[in-house]
Formats: structure tokens, sequence, C-alpha cells
């Protein structure tokens, strides 16, 4: 056996609870795991929080605030952002469509850079700052979900209830009936 040190000797996680710990060179991370997350822990943990997004006429600036048993947290304008917005756009969509709720909003990770009209390494930075910035501001928040779920070659944004407005005036509402 060889024993030549790899990059990740030192990574050890633990990867079967949902706020799973994953240390690196001794330092902790805690992270919540998406995938380990079933269903109903999903929907409780986000049935609670509800996004509303503002984006100009000409689609050049987008922000996102979100609202969780009274609080109200603005993450303010930012390019990733843009692209949370289409994918609630294309939950939508899909919702308007009749599709069953397990296959609404997704998104194939190529043709989302392609509406972006970014490459796949800018779709993973922004796919990272939407991810880290969520964790970050809702840390004191407690809540156990992801505001992205990924599966094979395809994002969509997490189950929340949300409102887009375009301009000052609602463009859509998700789902349909939601008093978000």
């Amino acid at each position: 056996m060889n024993n030549i040190a790899m990059p990740f000797d030192h990574v050890s996680s633990d990867a079967d609870h949902a706020g799973a710990t994953l240390e690196l060179d001794g330092r902790h991370n805690s992270r919540v795991a998406a995938d380990t997350f079933d269903a109903q822990t999903r929907a409780r943990n986000t049935s609670h929080i509800s996004l509303h997004f503002h984006v100009t006429r000409d689609e050049e600036w987008a922000s996102l605030t979100a609202t969780c048993n009274g609080r109200r947290v603005e993450f303010g304008q930012r390019s990733h952002h843009y692209c949370l917005l289409i994918l609630a756009r294309q939950r939508v969509t899909d919702a308007q469509l009749a599709l069953p709720e397990e296959s609404r909003g997704w998104i194939p990770r190529q043709e989302l850079g392609a509406m972006l009209r970014i490459n796949s390494v800018h779709l993973n930075v922004l796919v990272f700052r939407a991810r880290q910035q969520w964790l970050t501001t809702l840390a004191d928040w407690d809540e156990r979900c992801e505001v992205l779920e990924r599966r094979r070659g395809a994002l969509r944004l997490g189950p929340f209830p949300f409102l887009i407005y375009r301009d000052g005036a609602i463009e859509a509402r998700y789902p349909a009936a939601s008093p978000v």
C-alpha cells in the first residue's frame, strides 16, 4: 500500500446525521446535508419560511427577502439571486402545467447556464454563493433547510412559498393559493 498523503487524508465526516459536521485539518464546519433529509422533514422545516423576490423591469437587479416566524431578513441584491429567481419561475411554470410537486422546478445545469449565459464554472460559483449566504444568514434561525435542491445534473429552488415582484407589481405566487 502506498503511504503518500492525499489532500483528503485529514477529512472526516458524520454524514449519517442531518446536521453533519465536517472536520478539515482540525477545523469544524457544521453543514446541513440536503440529501440526508426526507421529504417530510424538509416540508416541516420550510413550511414557515417564505421568500420574496424583487426584480427590476429590465431584470438587471434581483433581490431576495426571507420571512420566518415573523422575522424578516433582507439578503440584498446579488447576482446569484437572479439564478434563484429563474429557478422560482420554473416552479411556477411547472405548477401551471399541473406537474406533480416532486417534478416541479427542476432545470438541468447546462440549460440553466445557457439561460443565464454563463459557463458551468460560473454557475457553480453562483450556486456556492447562494448556499453560503443562505447558511450564514439563517444560522441563528436554527433552520435545517437548503435554498437549493440538487439531483443528478439538475437544480431547483427549495420548497418555499414565494412571491415574485417585477417592477413593484406581483408577477407570480407559489403555490398559487399561498397567502405568502
